[in-house]
């Protein structure tokens, strides 16, 4: 009987790789990495001109570290369905309070409009209180000159509430940096 062997390995690694020209040009520091990537095989007839068999083992191993980044992760406000921005600023998660000076804030709501509206140094919107039962606003936030329409319903099939039951506990600790819950 003959077997048939077969072995390959690649390493990929920032010291040898090439850099863009650009990156050269301005002296941009590279993210470090460190990869290697191998594959065994082997492979042969268990009866003559009958039955084989082939066994293959690929395996990576990667190691990154990357530079700058910052993974969004939805705010207490976004949970509950108002996303807000600012005009002329990079949106997202803020690590600080964006000044009001420079930018316009707005507030949308992603169930119709706003019942009351959200004070403008409240940038994390985290006052906004919602039953979790219901959905509904609480009535310490109901805005009485415009009420809540009890046939407005955010979740009528009762799906995304089952959903978000599930991971109701599972909220990040911390914005600025992933913590594997998204």
């Amino acid at each position: 009987m003959k077997f048939m062997e077969a072995a390959s390995g690649i390493s990929r690694n920032t010291a040898l790789d090439a850099n863009q020209w650009y990156q050269n040009l301005q002296d941009v520091q590279t993210n470090w990495r460190n990869q290697q990537e191998y594959t065994l095989s082997v492979g042969g007839p268990i009866i003559k001109n009958k039955t084989f068999f082939f066994v293959s083992w690929d395996h990576q191993i990667s190691r990154i570290r990357e530079h700058n980044v910052n993974i969004q992760v939805p705010t207490p406000c976004a949970r509950k369905g108002i996303f807000r921005y600012f005009d002329g600023y990079s949106n997202g998660n803020f690590l600080t309070n964006p000044s009001a000076a420079i930018s316009q804030v707005r507030a949308y709501s992603v169930f119709g409009p706003m019942l009351k509206e959200i004070p403008a140094n409240d940038f994390d919107c985290a006052s906004v209180a919602v039953d979790p039962s219901t959905g509904m606003p609480t009535a310490d936030w109901v805005d009485y000159n415009n009420p809540w329409d009890e046939l407005r319903r955010p979740d009528t099939t009762g799906y995304v509430s089952k959903f978000m039951g599930l991971i109701r506990d599972l909220h990040p600790n911390n914005y600025d940096v992933g913590d594997g819950l998204n």
